[in-house]
């Protein structure tokens, strides 16, 4: 996403009481790193709302960095309502936050908006900020247990680095199409997108597929599998790619390696992430594996990951000064 070019040393999120700080600092080529200063984005306000699913975008040329969050009138995810954002800007080694704004286009009628994912394509300047609405206030769970799915896939994108936002693009039929009847419930992200150096926009996204759907009457068995949404005209049009077909995987994240593959990194209920790799660029995937020094929590946890270019370090500059290459890190708090 062109992070790397910001200097950004280090940014966290914390989902603890519905608090997300950011904090960032920045190398420079002599001399030992600044103290971070911790900056809260999305706070619990006393009314009740709650911010939860935080995801990040970082837009050049300035860079500007655009925080997403849902807003909710609970912490249940039966509660989440709409999407708020937050643009930052660099000025004289530090992001200047500016108020929160609530994204009015990114929403269904009777629908509340959630899992905010942010692509940006590099070509056109064009944001795409995709997330699923869900009818009402039907739970995740609902779906799985009855096999009916209660999202829709939307879009909303923006051309002027976030300030304005147009209208609600509805993707569910063009991009899932007829899937849809084998997909209990679905969702985006958490997290962002990324773009490939051929140009194709991806968007991770999950699904939980209906296995066996008649049991007595009843839904049998569903798995969630990871998978993406791509677009290879500049997100005129968008498509659903194949699922990671083997390992229960879920919440994913993507990243560029080596050039020809695509990285995916998975939640999952098996005790360690599962991992998985494209070698045409998301249409389909490779088996995914268990990452057995990547532990997950009994219900798996959302994580995120990006892949960043680092510039080769100086053996005289590194021998003599011990410092590093800018780079970028997430890491959980």
């Amino acid at each position: 996403m062109g992070c790397e070019k910001s200097g950004v040393r280090d940014m966290e999120s914390s989902t603890k009481m519905g608090r997300f700080p950011v904090t960032c600092s920045y190398l420079k080529s002599m001399g030992a790193p600044r103290v971070p200063r911790r900056t809260v984005l999305f706070q619990r306000e006393r009314t009740g709302l709650t911010y939860r699913v935080p995801a990040l975008l970082c837009v050049p040329p300035r860079p500007t960095l655009l925080a997403f969050a849902e807003q909710r009138l609970s912490p249940d995810d039966a509660h989440a309502h709409r999407l708020v954002l937050r643009r930052g800007t660099l000025a004289r080694g530090s992001v200047r936050w500016g108020t929160l704004n609530v994204l009015e286009t990114a929403v269904l009628e009777e629908h509340r908006s959630m899992n905010p994912c942010p692509v940006l394509d590099e070509h056109s300047g064009t944001i795409f900020l995709f997330f699923i609405a869900v009818l009402g206030h039907t739970p995740e769970a609902v779906q799985i247990a009855t096999g009916k799915n209660a999202a829709r896939l939307c879009c909303v994108t923006s051309c002027d680095g976030g300030l304005t936002w147009g209208s609600v693009r509805d993707l569910t039929e063009e991009a899932i199409g007829a899937a849809l009847q084998d997909w209990a419930t679905f969702a985006v992200g958490p997290g962002h997108g990324v773009q490939l150096r051929s140009g194709r926009l991806l968007v991770p996204a999950y699904t939980y597929h209906v296995d066996r759907r008649e049991c007595f009457g009843r839904i049998c068995w569903t798995s969630p599998h990871s998978l993406a949404f791509y677009s290879d005209d500049h997100g005129i049009s968008w498509h659903c790619g194949g699922l990671v077909p083997n390992l229960r995987s879920g919440e994913c994240q993507l990243a560029a390696v080596n050039g020809d593959f695509l990285y995916c990194n998975a939640r999952s209920p098996l005790g360690n992430r599962v991992q998985a790799l494209s070698a045409d660029e998301g249409t389909t995937f490779l088996p995914g594996e268990l990452v057995p020094t990547l532990a997950e929590t009994a219900r798996g946890c959302q994580e995120s990951h990006m892949a960043a270019v680092f510039p080769p370090i100086r053996a005289q500059n590194s021998a003599s000064h011990g410092h590093l290459p800018e780079s970028v890190s997430l890491r959980p708090p």
